[in-house]
C-alpha cells in the first residue's frame, strides 16, 4: 500500500513541476513580448499591470497553481477562492479573472459570471479566448447587442476568421437587428461568395423584415448557384404560394423535378401542386412514382396520402379518389414489404371500406413484422371480436397479454370473449384483472363493472351485478346505455322495489335518448312487469315503429302485452312474427299453441 501511495504521487509531483516552471516562463516571456510590443508600437494597448515584489509574485504563482489544481480534482471551493487570492495580490491579474468568470458559468450565476468575464475581457482586449467567453455571458444574461459588439470587435481584428461573422449574426438577430445582420451577411458573400448558409440566413432576416420579394431573390440566386439541391427548390415554391406566386410555384416545382428526377421529394412538392389546384390525377401520378422510391420515408408516404383519403366519398361506388388511394397505399406495402407500420397502414385503410377479414390479415402481417406496436395489436383484437371470432379472440388476448401485461384492454375482451362462450367464471377471472390494471382509466373501469354486471346476473348473483352496476354509475351516472342494461336486467327478476328503480332509471335514458327501440321496449318491459298494460302497450308500438319490428325479443313482449289486454288473435300473431324472427322456439310454439302466456 505503501508503495501504491508513492507512485499514485508521483505523476502529480512532475505535473507540479511542469506547471510552476510554464507559468514562470509564460509570465517572463509575456513581459519580454510587452516590452518587445511597446518598442516596436507604441501606440499599441498595453495590458495594464501590478508591480509586485518577488515574494508577491511567489505567492501569485502558487495561488494560482493552486487554483488549476483544484479544478483539476473538481473541487471548486478551493479553485475559486485561490483564483480571488491571485486578484488580491494582482488586480490585473486576468488569468484569474478569466478561470473564475468560467467557474461561475459552470455554477449558472450569470451575474458573477459576466462581472469576472468582462474585468478579464477589458483587461486583455487581444486575447480572443477572453472575448469569446465575455460574449457567450452576455448571451445568456440576454445582453445580445453586447455580445453582438464584441463580436463585431473580434470580426474587425481577425477578418479572415469567417466563424466569426456567423457568431456575430445570431447575437445581432438575437437582438433583433435585422438590417444590421443583413447588412454584416452582405458584407461577408462580398468577401467569400455565394453560399447556403450566408444566403438562407439572409432569406430569414427578409422574413422578418417583411420583405418576401428581397428573401424570394435570396433563394432564386442560390438555386441558380445550387441547382441540384432539392430543398432550395422546396423552400422557394413555398415562398411562392406564401406570395400568391402559383405559376412560379408550378414551374419551379417543375424544374426541381427536372433537376432531380429519382428525388422523391420534388415529386412530392409537385403532387402538393397538382391537388392543391384540383388537378388530382396528376398529383395521383407523381405520387405514384415518388411512391415507389424505398428511399422516401413510410411516414412522408402516409403525410401525403392523408389529404387524398379525406377526399374519399363513401356514398359512392364507383369513388376514382378511393382507388387511387388503395392503389397508392398498395406501392407502399410492395416496395416496403418488410415495415409493419406500411402493412398497418393498409389494414386501416381496408378496415375502414369494411373489408375486416382483409385488414385483419394486414394488421397480422405487420405484428409479424413487428410485435412491439400494441396499436396493431389493438387492431386485430378489435377486428376479431367484430367478426365473432370468439375462441379466436381469446387465443390473441392471451398472446397480447404476454407481450403487454399491463395494459387492461386484452384483459376486458377476454372476458368479453369467454362472456360470449357462456364461460361466465373465465369472463370474471379475465374481468377482475382489467378492473386492477386500469385503475387510473375511469372509462375502461365503467366498462369493465358494467360488463361484469351484466355476466353476474346471468349467474344469477343478484348481489354482485347490482354492485358492479352501481360501480359504473358511480363513474358515469348519465350513460343512456348503462342506464338502460341495469334497468332491464332489474325488470327480470319481478321485484317490485328493483322495478320502481329500473323504471326511473329506463325513463332516464329514454329522456337522454328519445326514439331508441331498445331503450323502449326496456320501459314498456317494466311498466309490463307492474301490469300498467296500457302505458307498456303505447311505449312498445313506440318501440316497433322505431325499428324494432325485426327484434325477436321485441315482438314476444308486444304480443304478451296484447294477450293481458285480452286482445290474444293479436298477441298470437306476434308471438309467430317473434319466431320468424328468431325468437326462442320452445317457448314460442307453446304460447302459439296454447294461446297463452305461462
Amino acid at each position: 500500500m505503501i508503495m501504491g501511495t508513492y507512485k499514485n504521487n508521483l505523476p502529480l509531483t512532475i505535473i507540479c513541476f511542469v506547471l510552476i516552471v510554464f507559468l514562470m516562463a509564460d509570465t517572463t516571456y509575456a513581459q519580454s513580448k510587452r516590452k518587445k510590443r511597446k518598442k516596436r508600437d507604441k501606440s499599441a494597448i498595453t495590458k495594464p499591470t501590478t508591480k509586485l515584489s518577488s515574494e508577491d509574485r511567489l505567492r501569485l504563482e502558487k495561488y494560482f497553481f493552486e487554483g488549476i489544481n483544484a479544478k483539476l480534482k473538481d473541487d471548486m471551493p478551493k479553485a475559486t477562492e485561490a483564483f480571488k487570492n491571485c486578484i488580491k495580490i494582482d488586480q490585473y491579474h486576468d488569468a484569474a479573472m478569466y478561470e473564475l468568470a468560467k467557474i461561475y458559468f459552470d455554477k449558472k450565476d450569470k451575474e458573477a459570471a459576466l462581472n469576472y468575464a468582462k474585468s478579464a475581457a477589458t483587461t486583455d482586449e487581444n486575447n480572443k479566448w477572453y472575448q469569446f467567453l465575455y460574449a457567450e455571458i452576455l448571451a445568456i444574461n440576454d445582453m445580445y447587442e453586447d455580445a453582438a459588439d464584441v463580436y463585431k470587435k473580434l470580426v474587425s481584428k481577425y477578418p479572415e476568421h469567417y466563424d466569426y461573422y456567423f457568431d456575430w449574426g445570431y447575437m445581432l438577430i438575437q437582438a433583433n437587428k435585422y438590417q444590421e445582420a443583413v447588412d454584416m451577411y452582405n458584407n461577408l458573400e462580398q468577401k467569400i461568395g455565394v453560399t447556403e448558409n450566408v444566403s438562407v440566413q439572409k432569406q430569414r432576416l427578409y422574413i422578418q423584415l417583411e420583405e418576401p420579394e428581397k428573401a424570394i431573390a435570396e433563394l432564386e440566386k442560390l438555386v441558380e448557384y445550387e441547382p441540384n439541391n432539392i430543398k432550395h427548390y422546396r423552400t422557394l415554391t413555398l415562398l411562392y404560394k406564401e406570395n400568391g406566386m402559383e405559376e412560379k410555384a408550378a414551374a419551379i416545382n417543375k424544374k426541381m423535378v427536372d433537376a432531380a428526377p429519382d428525388n422523391p421529394y420534388g415529386r412530392i412538392s409537385l403532387a402538393e401542386h397538382y391537388r392543391e389546384s384540383g388537378q388530382m390525377g396528376e398529383a395521383f401520378d407523381e405520387l405514384k412514382k415518388a411512391f415507389k422510391n424505398p428511399e422516401l420515408s413510410i411516414e412522408m408516404k402516409v403525410r401525403s396520402l392523408t389529404p387524398f383519403i379525406s377526399k374519399i366519398d363513401d356514398t359512392k361506388k364507383d369513388d376514382k379518389t378511393k382507388q387511387q388511394v388503395f392503389e397508392l397505399a398498395k406501392v407502399i406495402v410492395e416496395t416496403h414489404p418488410k415495415d409493419a407500420l406500411a402493412q398497418a397502414l393498409y389494414g386501416d385503410l381496408l378496415y375502414a371500406d369494411k373489408r375486416p377479414k382483409e385488414a385483419l390479415a394486414q394488421f397480422e402481417k405487420a405484428a409479424a413484422i413487428d410485435g412491439s406496436k400494441f396499436e396493431v395489436w389493438r387492431h386485430i383484437l378489435l377486428i376479431k371480436y367484430d367478426l365473432k371470432d370468439y375462441k379466436s379472440l381469446v387465443k390473441s388476448t392471451d398472446q397480447v397479454i404476454s407481450l403487454f401485461p399491463n395494459q387492461a384492454l386484452p384483459y376486458y375482451l377476454k372476458g368479453l370473449a369467454n362472456n360470449e362462450l357462456n364461460e361466465p367464471d373465465k369472463a370474471i377471472k379475465a374481468l377482475k384483472r382489467a378492473r386492477l390494471i386500469s385503475a387510473r382509466d375511469k372509462d375502461m373501469q365503467a366498462q369493465v363493472y358494467a360488463l361484469m354486471g351484466e355476466i353476474y346476473n346471468k349467474m344469477e348473483k343478484y348481489v354482485d351485478s347490482d354492485k358492479s352496476y352501481e360501480k359504473a354509475l358511480a363513474i358515469h351516472p348519465d350513460d343512456p346505455l348503462l342506464l338502460n342494461n341495469y334497468s332491464y336486467f332489474m325488470s327480470l327478476r319481478k321485484g317490485q322495489n328493483d322495478l320502481a328503480k329500473a323504471a326511473k332509471m329506463s325513463k332516464k335514458s329514454n329522456d337522454m335518448v328519445p326514439n331508441n327501440a331498445s331503450f323502449q321496449d326496456t320501459y314498456g318491459w317494466i311498466l309490463y312487469q307492474q301490469q300498467k298494460y296500457n302505458d307498456a302497450k303505447t311505449w312498445l308500438e313506440k318501440s316497433l315503429q322505431n325499428g324494432g319490428n325485426n327484434s325477436a325479443t321485441i315482438l314476444e313482449h308486444y304480443g304478451d302485452v296484447l294477450f293481458q289486454l285480452r286482445n290474444v288473435d293479436q298477441a298470437v300473431a306476434n308471438w309467430k312474427k317473434a319466431k320468424a324472427n328468431g325468437g326462442n322456439a320452445t317457448i314460442l310454439d307453446k304460447k302459439i299453441r296454447e294461446r297463452k302466456i305461462y
